[in-house]
């Protein structure tokens, strides 16, 4: 499994790139690769595919994970309930503190800011339900004279009153 015995704690991270680090620490100790890390995941009952996993532990993205996110990774790299609430703790703590990145006080950009400047739309009223009606296709040439030239049928069971009988 790991080159040490006992499963890592985290090293007291103070914001979340300090966390993310130990996750990845964490990952590395493990030896597992993302998608065996999947697999264990789904082993447990849980569901984090390897994507997830990636973006949690990528450095360049912000944000941090999820409580359960964390959970399920840890768990997955070979921890025990014991050994997971290390890792909730720290991670709340992060949450908890000004060191998580949060969208207060910053302006919407790009494809936001555009959104908030469109005037609101008036509330959609829901349409009455349309009223099913047969539809006409051509039939075959007739072989009589008594035969019709267009054929009715019907879309739905309930317009069955209007197909010949």
């Amino acid at each position: 499994m790991g080159s040490e015995d006992s499963f890592p704690s985290p090293r007291c991270p103070q914001d979340v790139s300090d966390f993310k680090n130990d996750l990845r620490r964490l990952k590395a100790w493990s030896g597992f690769s993302y998608r065996e890390l999947e697999r264990r995941v789904q082993a447990a009952g849980d569901v984090l595919p390897a994507a997830t996993i990636a973006d949690m532990l990528n450095p360049a993205r912000p944000r941090l994970p999820r409580e359960g996110q964390v959970r399920s990774f840890a768990r997955a790299c070979g921890g025990t309930e014991e050994d997971l609430e290390p890792w909730v703790l720290a991670r709340r703590r992060i949450a908890m503190s000004d060191a998580a990145p949060s969208l207060a006080g910053k302006r919407p950009t790009g494809m936001a800011r555009a959104l908030l400047a469109r005037r609101p739309r008036p509330p959609v009223v829901p349409a009455r339900r349309p009223i099913r009606r047969p539809f006409l296709r051509a039939a075959e040439p007739p072989i009589s004279a008594d035969r019709p030239l267009l054929t009715v049928w019907p879309r739905s069971p309930d317009a069955a009153r209007w197909a010949p009988r």
